[in-house]
């Protein structure tokens, strides 16, 4: 099968994890700034890529990583590549806590070392068949990791002496396998004794968003890999990560955020080098070509997120590459916030119950930023200059809900941000774009018109005078309003919203039994409609029957999920990687 074929057959997927090393180099698109993303990718010491979920973080580190793999031989440096996807299976809040043994730190060293090695192996000739016991002090390493992945499911396997027992190891071995005060010294003595003058992880899903007590472990442990031999890699949200107290952003650190804007030629010029690259041959992509304003739509559309274009793509295409319906492109932006957006961030009050004020005081802010750009837009007509932005002071007197809702916000992709803006009383503030999908679903651009043609509406997101906004001072009445609810960042009871004490095993207000169940457990428990899936293969699914929650599918054979009728290879494709995308967050 040639490269090209391949690509073909993948046009659908939106996940770059699922491409070839070969598919990743092919498919890339570096214009617009992503080019200089990976170029400093692939220098020296602890860099976080930032961006919201589906931005390309994946992809940035996958290219770096691979462009420094095929350097390997001249340079005699290892390039890792490791995902953590799978973090909250290794997560039960049941299990006591084991003195001088952490869980979580030691299945990520064990993902570490394991992928180290296997790299390693790869560019070693005479291949030390002992070292990894050797060096690391614990051989059976894949054993090890499958044993810490069951842990949802099984306290025991969180147990050193249980586990050790397991595996026929020392238990005294296995709580010492991931110290923090080793673990960058057996790096450098693997890398003396296999030849390697020094290695670069990319850390892939280092974000642990949906258990924020395990987040500062982690960079607890990146820390602790800080040496001029070894450079980390990892791709991070924005705003709704937790460091820790012992991980200082600046001091330990250097933060790239990827920021697409979309409204520019720049922030454009990826996705047409994206449609170029991986469209080209298919029928997706002569329709693309035939509807240059259709495609200019859809990128706008997407807010400057990658994975959302090729949603909004392939919801789009026409059979056998021909023009793409006008109606039919704004029907599919329209559907996007409803079907993709607002779910995401509502369910971020399920997946970050110590967050969950934070997401109601999201969904308030963005309902108050909606009716200011309504209002402001109500006379605007054809030609016209409609507001797109919106400002909101960053004075210290903004109460802290608001800065934490804005964080949840462009978390989930609902704004963007646009850098500092001046405003009234000689204020600072923050601007932000809603999302254009958003903006076009509520029919608030042009609110004197109510059908806006695309060509309207490309005019209207074309490089927007950013002199044009609402503002949101220190004094709004609609900012101080959160100031009554500033309460403590708690645990609230899920039937009565009530906050629960530390370690409650009930409600003390209603009464209702509290979850000991795991989040990965919660998240295989969801319906299977939650899945970011097109609604054709969604309803395909769900009147099967045999799958009606995520952990049917995420259990269920290939073969399993090709029977359902008309799903074929390539959408079983599409729903393996809904799964994945919905269980890592």
């Amino acid at each position: 099968m040639t490269v090209n074929s391949e690509l073909i057959k993948l046009v659908a997927s939106d996940r770059s994890e699922d491409l070839s090393p070969s598919q990743v180099l092919a498919v890339f698109a570096g214009s617009g700034g992503d080019e200089d993303i990976v170029r400093r990718l692939m220098g020296g010491g602890v860099i976080l890529l930032q961006g919201s979920r589906g931005t390309g973080k994946t992809m940035l580190m996958r290219v770096a990583h691979e462009r420094l793999l095929a350097k390997t031989a001249e340079t005699k440096s290892l390039s890792v590549f490791v995902s953590f996807s799978r973090y909250l299976a290794t997560y039960n809040m049941n299990t006591p806590t084991q003195p001088g043994y952490h869980i979580f730190q030691s299945w990520v060293f064990a993902k570490i070392v394991t992928a180290l090695c296997e790299t390693a192996r790869e560019y070693t000739e005479n291949w030390p068949e002992n070292i990894v016991g050797d060096v690391f002090g614990l051989a059976p390493l894949e054993e090890y990791t499958q044993r810490l992945e069951t842990h949802y499911l099984d306290s025991q396997a969180g147990n050193p002496s249980s586990t050790a027992a397991a595996l026929q190891v020392q238990e005294k071995d296995l709580v010492d396998f991931a110290r923090l005060d080793r673990i960058g010294q057996r790096i450098l003595e693997f890398l003396d004794r296999c030849s390697f003058t020094g290695v670069t992880f990319f850390f892939d899903e280092a974000a642990q968003s949906f258990a924020e007590e395990l987040q500062p472990e982690f960079f607890q442990l990146v820390r602790h890999l800080r040496h001029h031999r070894i450079s980390v890699k990892a791709a991070v949200y924005p705003n709704t990560t937790n460091y820790g107290k012992d991980f200082d952003i600046g001091q330990d650190a250097v933060v790239i955020p990827i920021e697409r804007q979309v409204e520019t030629t720049e922030g454009m010029a990826m996705f047409t080098e994206l449609v170029e690259k991986r469209f080209s041959g298919s029928s997706l992509g002569m329709s693309m070509n035939s509807s240059p304003n259709i495609l200019d739509f859809l990128i706008k559309m997407s807010g400057g997120n990658p994975r959302w274009f090729i949603h909004l793509a392939n919801a789009v295409q026409v059979e056998n590459g021909g023009t793409i319906p006008q109606p039919k492109a704004i029907s599919v932006a329209k559907q996007f916030p409803d079907s993709t957006l607002w779910p995401y961030l509502r369910k971020l009050r399920e997946n970050l119950p110590r967050r969950r004020n934070y997401v109601d005081a999201a969904l308030s802010l963005s309902t108050y930023f909606l009716d200011s750009i309504r209002d402001a837009n109500k006379n605007v007509r054809r030609g016209g200059s409609p507001v797109c932005y919106v400002a909101v002071s960053m004075h210290r007197t903004v109460p802290y809900r608001v800065h934490a809702a804005l964080g949840i916000l462009q978390y989930a992709g609902i704004i963007s941000r646009r850098g500092p803006k001046k405003i009234s009383d000689r204020d600072t503030a923050e601007m932000y774009m809603v999302h254009p999908a958003i903006l076009v679903r509520e029919n608030i651009v042009f609110g004197a018109e109510p059908n806006p043609s695309i060509d309207w509406l490309l005019g209207a997101f074309s490089d927007p005078p950013r002199d044009k906004f609402r503002e949101f001072t220190r004094n709004s009445p609609r900012l101080l309003e959160f100031r009554q609810s500033e309460e403590a960042d708690e645990v609230l009871c899920t039937k009565c919203d009530q906050p629960l004490p530390d370690n409650a095993r009930f409600c003390p207000n209603c009464g209702e039994t509290t979850s000991k169940i795991s989040p990965f457990q919660e998240l295989l428990s969801r319906p299977a409609d939650m899945l970011e899936i097109t609604s054709g293969v969604k309803q395909r699914v769900l009147e099967d029957g045999r799958f009606p929650t995520v952990g049917d599918l995420f259990n269920a054979s290939d073969s399993a999920i090709d029977s359902i009728a008309w799903i074929g290879p390539s959408r079983v494709l599409l729903i393996r990687y809904a799964v994945e995308e919905f269980i890592a967050g």
